[in-house]
């Protein structure tokens, strides 16, 4: 019998599809690492599935022979790269957390992405919100809020999330979403994240043009530096006195214990300034700040500004926030202003969750930006 042949259509022959090119595996990655996200905040244990996505996302653009490589991936280029080239530096803890970065971060290295609505990731999150509380919620003590005192019934790390979606809502002229995303900041209950998400939208409605009077590189640095020196003056004890006039309540009190956290690593600092500005390889922040409490225990510094320069050194960091806002789009550098909030109180950098849809959000709106762009011309 005669063997025949047949030709490949064009359309199949570029990267991996399924059923008639209409699924490939780009969006497969996309939807996995979507859902990923979602299960992170529904149920924490599932966080440790992030480490693969770094490594799909790669075969992904392998497929597809392209990556996306825009200006909201560049700071944090700039991050995995210092974490590699310190890499003898680097802690077993220190190779975790550059995983969790760039799998966060990745989802914008993609070469396609599907569009998701606002009012879609709100639904979604609402739905991985009632299945944490609704199945795992212990409600037996009746239902508490104390917001000075940042306790909630329903704390947690959703409030990150509804709150980064606040200026992105108030971009686009849905106020409603706006203020149901904010309610929901509110009700989980972290405090950096609502304020984050309050300033972040005076700044979309101010607009760009006195915006980016703030939010361009060389203010933002010199931010920065403020807030990190504001934060060793802290720590070593030269505003204790202040603290302790207005507040009643010591510095460490007030400060939820970031003082003791802050103390090694500040001390190590000042004490080494020629280690500070190169870097003591991404994870030391953990090995020093120990010491605060005499037995081996992971301590997150609640301060991502004060633990990248620690471990990356002041002038990778300054390149970071430089990076950050150098973008031409207003919107990717208000989303890089509330993520830089974050960093002043929290630990947000190693939240895979919270970078995925920071990223997620710049990269729909990247895409949507040159779209737009493209547009223009063909309609004039």
């Amino acid at each position: 019998m005669k063997r025949q042949f047949y030709e490949v259509p064009p359309q199949y022959l570029r990267g991996p599809v399924f059923h008639k090119n209409r699924l490939r595996l780009s969006s497969f990655i996309f939807g996995f690492s979507f859902f990923l996200a979602l299960t992170c905040l529904a149920f924490p244990p599932f966080r440790y599935l992030a480490y693969s996505v770094p490594v799909l996302v790669l075969l992904a653009c392998m497929a597809d022979g392209r990556a996306s490589i825009g200006d909201e991936v560049k700071p944090f280029l700039v991050i995995i790269a210092a974490g590699v080239m310190l890499g003898p530096l680097t802690k077993g803890e220190g190779w975790k957390d550059l995983f969790f970065i760039f799998a966060g971060v990745s989802v914008a290295l993609l070469g396609r992405v599907p569009r998701i609505s606002l009012w879609s990731m709100f639904g979604w999150l609402m739905l991985s919100f009632v299945y944490l509380y609704g199945v795992w919620g212990d409600f037996r003590g009746g239902f508490h809020y104390n917001f000075l005192n940042s306790e909630s019934s329903f704390e947690g790390n959703f409030s990150f999330v509804f709150a980064l979606l606040v200026p992105f809502a108030v971009h686009q002229r849905k106020y409603l979403l706006a203020f149901l995303c904010l309610a929901m900041a509110v009700l989980t209950l972290k405090r950096i994240a609502i304020l984050a998400a309050v300033v972040s939208s005076i700044m979309v409605l101010i607009g760009p043009k006195r915006g980016k009077l703030l939010l361009n590189p060389a203010t933002m640095v010199g931010l920065n530096a403020f807030v990190l020196v504001a934060d060793m003056a802290y720590t070593t004890g030269m505003l204790d006195y202040f603290i302790q006039q207005l507040t009643g309540q010591s510095s460490n009190q007030l400060g939820m214990g970031r003082q003791s956290m802050h103390k090694y690593v500040v001390d190590g600092l000042l004490n080494e300034p020629w280690w500070a500005f190169l870097g003591h390889g991404l994870g030391s922040v953990y090995s020093i700040a120990e010491q605060g409490f005499g037995v081996y225990e992971k301590v997150n510094l609640h301060s991502d500004l004060l633990k990248l320069c620690y471990e990356i050194g002041y002038i990778c960091t300054a390149a970071v926030f430089w990076l950050m806002y150098a973008p031409r789009s207003y919107m990717i550098r208000v989303a890089f202003f509330f993520q830089n909030m974050l960093f002043f109180t929290d630990n947000t950098l190693i939240y895979f969750f919270l970078t995925y849809f920071i990223f997620l959000l710049m990269r729909i709106h990247r895409d949507e930006d040159e779209l737009s762009h493209e547009a223009k011309p063909a309609a004039a």
